[in-house]
């Protein structure tokens, strides 16, 4: 069995450029209240976002550049090739969990809202109009409110990755400043191309942690 030598820490703030949106629970919306709101703490109701979504988005970024995905039935789904040159299996995990030999590199953490930033707890709402083609104006009832969190909002980003002694630690951090490129010039988030979710990710460092 190999072993785990070291880990590899990112670090960075992701400065929100354009209203973002993470889904939450609608489980208490009201009537006349907003339709899809954003993710938060259930215990003090402030916004994050949570490591999946981070992962996840890292994850399409790199398999759609290397045109690592797998092809069935039902659509196209994640990479189940564990030697592509991608190393998505490596970073990520591999999407089919009987081929998943290894352990998973990657470790998202949830990205909280940076310390000085709590006035954008209270988020945004934004008006979505479904058009009637035919009448150039607004369905009736077709209108739907999103809750995003205001462009200058940060959050702090944190990712670790497992290095074992087998490992080539260049091109993990390689594939990673790949994927921040990607969602920096993409979005992160729902609703991106319409104009939600441009972020950047700002005093992007790596660091090295010996065990």
């Amino acid at each position: 069995m190999i072993k785990l030598t070291h880990y590899l820490k990112a670090q960075a703030k992701i400065c929100v450029e354009s209203g973002l949106h993470i889904g939450g629970s609608k489980e208490s919306i009201k009537i006349g209240g907003i339709d899809n709101p954003v993710i938060r703490n259930p215990i003090t109701n402030i916004p994050f976002i949570p490591g999946s979504s981070l992962k996840g988005r890292f994850r399409m970024a790199l398999e759609v550049k290397y045109g690592d995905f797998t092809k069935n039935d039902k659509g196209s789904g994640p990479s189940e090739e564990t030697d592509h040159k991608s190393l998505v299996c490596k970073l990520f995990g591999n999407g089919n969990s009987k081929r998943g030999k290894e352990a998973t590199r990657t470790i998202f953490r949830d990205a909280n809202l940076t310390a000085g930033y709590e006035e954008y707890s209270l988020g945004e709402e934004k008006i979505e109009v479904k058009m009637d083609r035919t009448k150039m104006a607004g369905f009736q009832g077709g209108n739907r409110i999103q809750e995003r969190i205001a462009a200058g909002a940060k959050f702090d980003f944190e990712l670790l990755i497992r290095v074992f002694e087998t490992d080539n630690e260049d091109k993990f951090m390689e594939r990673i400043e790949e994927a921040v490129k990607i969602v920096e010039l993409e979005y992160l988030g729902g609703s991106g191309t319409r104009g939600y979710g441009k972020v950047r990710f700002e005093d992007f460092k790596w660091e090295k942690i010996e065990i």
